[in-house]
């Protein structure tokens, strides 16, 4: 009987099978992080107590950034659950809640939109330590987060904001001490005044958006102040017209932008990665303007053109809109549809420069438009105040209808 020798198949080489099992980890490791539905329930939306809690929420953190140094902030449960609400009412594609548990501890819930229909679910559990330090530890789909991972996690975080000129120190260095019960959430901050974060980080771009040049706002900005120095004007017309005269051959977005900083904040150069120390060719000022005899409709106009130029359209939108249920509360300035009106005339102009489009037949018109053309509201007959908890869909609904009858098309 013959026999033959059986040769052995050569093995792969040990670099290959390493990569093949560290592509497998990795494609289970992500398998496991993500989710075919959402954890959490599609957001309602937001009724003026909310927006009025949240706004007092904001306000003490930016009052807490502004003193310097440590200091203390103390939000009630409700106050914290609104500024989590008033976060995922902005951002659009992410869904927040928060909750309060047993022994002193937080729970933080987001569900992100993934492509292909897909999400990430994440949660986070925060609790003192005995000497007040936060602990911190989560989950991401099905993947724990120990907590020895928390600080390299919010590290590389800090790195992506710094990317947005959003500067943060150390976890440890932010947060110093904590406590949690079943009123309030209390902590020990530190702030940085100069961070930029409490204006921009709720506030990122809508995906697709084209970022915006900061030198060439700067160059815009700093053109609308010295025309202003040469020659004041209290018309917002006029400073529409300024923004937009010349040859006006670069992005339009950039001009609005700039608009939005002198007729509404300065700060809002944040939202472009620059803050106002790095404003250098010329006094960091604003305009006194009017539009149709009221600073108020200015601002909501200049305010929202350059957020829907920076973020685009649903940012924009929700912010002013934001900002009016806010004002409906008793004591507050009362809900006006013509705010809201101004806010959405300042986000159609922005969209006729979306993507950086040139658009040189807009940049014409606004050359030359007047204040009746910027806000043709005239003749609406917009009621004040609201009948219900939210604003009315029809009325809504007419002021759209009108201002795209009126305003030049994109």
């Amino acid at each position: 009987m013959s026999t033959t020798s059986q040769q052995k198949k050569p093995s792969r080489p040990l670099w290959k099978r390493l990569i093949l099992w560290t592509l497998f980890g990795a494609f289970a490791l992500v398998a496991a992080m993500i989710s075919a539905s959402p954890a959490l329930p599609e957001p309602q939306p937001l009724s003026a107590q909310t927006a009025l809690d949240g706004r007092r929420a904001l306000s003490a953190l930016r009052k807490s950034a502004s003193q310097g140094g440590q200091t203390q902030v103390r939000l009630s449960w409700t106050e914290a659950q609104a500024l989590v609400r008033l976060g995922e009412s902005v951002r659009g594609q992410e869904r927040f809640a928060m909750r309060k548990r047993e022994a002193g501890e937080a729970e933080l819930m987001a569900s992100r939109r993934l492509p292909f229909g897909l999400w990430v679910n994440a949660t986070a559990w925060v609790k003192a330590a005995e000497d007040g330090k936060p602990l911190v530890h989560g989950q991401v789909g099905w993947v724990p987060v120990p907590s020895g991972l928390v600080d390299p996690l919010f590290n590389l975080g800090r790195w992506f904001l710094k990317q947005r000129g959003i500067a943060l120190p150390p976890l440890a260095g932010l947060v110093h001490h904590i406590a949690i019960d079943q009123t309030s959430l209390s902590a020990r901050l530190t702030i940085p005044a100069d961070t930029g974060l409490l204006m921009a980080l709720p506030l990122q771009p809508m995906a697709g958006i084209v970022p915006i040049d900061a030198a060439l706002v700067e160059v815009h900005f700093c053109r609308l102040v010295m025309a202003d120095v040469r020659e004041p004007s209290e018309s917002f017309a006029t400073q529409v017209n300024r923004a937009f005269d010349g040859k006006a051959q670069d992005d339009g977005r950039a001009r609005l932008f700039a608009l939005g900083m002198y007729v509404g904040s300065p700060e809002l150069i944040r939202l472009v990665g620059r803050s106002i120390q790095d404003i250098r060719k010329c006094p960091v000022t604003m305009a006194n303007a009017d539009l149709l005899k009221l600073r108020d409709l200015a601002r909501h106009w200049a305010i929202s053109a350059a957020l829907a130029a920076a973020l685009g359209q649903d940012p924009s939108n929700m912010m002013g809109l934001w900002k009016e249920m806010a004002d409906s509360v008793p004591g507050g300035s009362g809900f006006s549809y013509a705010d809201l009106a101004a806010d959405k005339a300042g986000v159609w102009i922005a969209q006729g420069f979306s993507g950086g489009r040139q658009n040189p037949q807009l940049k014409a018109w606004l050359a030359e438009a007047t204040e009746e053309k910027l806000l043709p509201i005239k003749g609406m007959d917009l009621p004040e105040g609201l009948t219900s908890s939210k604003p009315d869909p029809a009325i809504v609904n007419a002021i759209e209808v009108g201002l795209a009858q009126r305003l030049p098309r994109g």
